[in-house]
């Protein structure tokens, strides 16, 4: 019976996704928490990896998107691909001088294939504003499934204990499990605070951002919610233009009450670890005490390898003693033990790159006077980008901060799409037109109006 569920499922999505084969990504960003109850229930996922799988559908909706809408190569390659591409060929090859030669090439090897396919999706799923939308649309959907799960089942031992018996690292870790939660989080604020949306909308996405709230807590990933704080902050500052002046100050209570409500609803064994984070506590402390040899181990035995490092996956077997997933909770510290100052020069050049993306992007659209649309796109994209970097300061490994990628291509395809409606613009116009945005730009009068 289980079989000809999975069969039916199978059956629907591929429909699905030739219509839309951006849905792919749904599956691909949730192998994490789906991966566990597949082994419980159909043997058959014990022996093939689920993630692999998972991947290789992406992809091949990939090149059925890239063909059918006849998309062009050197639309995606651009210098952060390049430089992800890079860092790849130097984690593989810094295998042949790792102590970790096991965990140094699955994260290698899974960086090189599942970590690509994540930062290329975007950029070849996305083509217009639409797709724009649906992409965001799919994400607050993976975000509230998982939040309702986490909510529901929050802590299944059948399921952690398949998933630990394959030496998974694809499990339904709460961190990454919040992070994704708090991605939904993040686009739901974004509707509620910005100017044009509805009231129903609004008060639809306040009800979602509570759920995200209640679901991040119960996972106790004190990384996830504070950083979900700070993105809030910084996206009041990044869409200053865009806000809905008269509703900010509703909009901005309702959002108080839905991070405040948990806090006192909830049993007290339940909110206590992030809880502690604001108070202080024994649990803060150990923490940093978790953290911080890590990092003092990272940081002062780089320097006995700084050029090339000790070879990836290393920190495994030098910090734990054997050869198995282990790491400093840094990527930079991560890469700089195990890739030297190569890897770093590499890894930091990829993310100022994005930053960069990220800054033509805006400059694209505040010159040329984009709708409302364009400017939520883009600056959304820069924020998930923000708030997953934060996450990938202090947990997972390059592997493991895979969503990151993910969020990077996506501002790689948002900064694609205005730099293509700009060239439209230039195909349309003469010069003189040009320079005068209320002739040749349609959504200036939006854009004033913010």
């Amino acid at each position: 019976m289980n079989y000809v569920f999975l069969s039916v499922a199978i059956l629907i999505l591929i429909l699905v996704t030739l219509k839309y084969p951006i849905i792919s990504l749904g599956l691909f960003l949730t192998t994490s928490v789906l991966k566990g109850v597949l082994m419980v229930n159909f043997p058959f996922f014990r022996t093939v990896d689920f993630t692999v799988l998972c991947g290789a559908y992406t992809l091949a909706a990939m090149a059925y998107s890239f063909v059918h809408r006849r998309g062009r190569v050197r639309d995606i390659f651009s210098v952060p691909i390049l430089l992800y591409i890079l860092l790849a060929i130097l984690l593989l090859v810094s295998v042949a001088y790792s102590s970790s030669p096991r965990y140094g090439w699955e994260k290698s090897s899974r960086f090189a294939t599942l970590g690509m396919i994540a930062l290329l999706a975007p950029i070849v799923f996305v083509r217009d504003i639409k797709d724009v939308r649906i992409l965001f649309y799919l994400l607050i959907g993976v975000g509230i499934a998982l939040a309702i799960t986490t909510m529901v089942a929050p802590d299944v031992a059948v399921v952690r204990k398949a998933a630990e018996s394959r030496g998974s690292f694809f499990e339904a870790d709460p961190l990454e499990t919040a992070t994704r939660i708090g991605v939904a989080a993040i686009l739901v604020f974004s509707f509620v605070v910005m100017s044009r949306t509805a009231l129903v909308a609004r008060a639809a996405s306040a009800g979602i951002i509570y759920l995200c709230v209640v679901a991040i807590v119960v996972t106790a990933s004190r990384g996830p919610f504070a950083g979900l704080l700070l993105t809030w902050l910084a996206a009041l500052f990044i869409f200053r233009k865009g806000i809905s002046k008269v509703w900010l100050p509703v909009a901005g209570a309702a959002v108080c009450l839905a991070v405040i409500i948990p806090f006192v609803v909830m049993p007290a064994r339940t909110t206590e670890r992030i809880r502690h984070m604001f108070v202080g506590g024994d649990r803060i402390a150990d923490t940093v005490y978790t953290r911080s040899p890590r990092f003092s181990f990272a940081w002062q035995n780089s320097w006995r390898s700084p050029v090339f490092g000790h070879g990836t996956g290393a920190f495994a077997q030098d910090w734990a003693g054997h050869d198995e997933r282990s790491y400093p909770h840094n990527m930079i510290l991560e890469l700089f033990y195990e890739n030297g100052v190569v890897g770093v020069t590499i890894g930091m050049a990829f993310l100022i790159a994005i930053l960069v993306r990220w800054r033509r992007a805006a400059n694209i659209v505040y010159t040329y006077g984009f709708s409302i649309k364009e400017y939520h796109a883009v600056h959304v994209a820069g924020l998930l980008f923000i708030y997953t970097l934060m996450q990938a300061m202090k947990s997972g490994d390059l592997d493991g901060n895979r969503f990151m990628f993910f969020c990077s291509g996506l501002v790689i395809a948002a900064q694609g799409l205005v730099q293509r409606q700009a060239g439209d613009l230039f195909e349309r116009y003469d010069y003189d037109q040009l320079v005068d945005p209320s002739v040749c730009c349609e959504g200036v009068e939006a854009y004033e109006a913010l």
